[in-house]
């Protein structure tokens, strides 16, 4: 999961509250772009 991180913070309700029932389960990178986010979940595509 890709998320980008609100600009005016540096982070959010979902950095500051993420269940811990999912740790382990995906995978959850934190961005300050939208454009470096799609590139990464890009990358993952290419992986599988």
């Amino acid at each position: 999961m890709a998320h980008v991180v609100q600009a005016d913070t540096r982070a959010d309700i979902l950095t500051l509250t993420f269940p811990q029932g999912v740790v382990g389960q995906l995978e959850l990178q934190l961005f300050e772009q939208v454009s470096e986010a799609e590139e990464w979940l890009r990358s993952c595509q290419r992986r599988v």
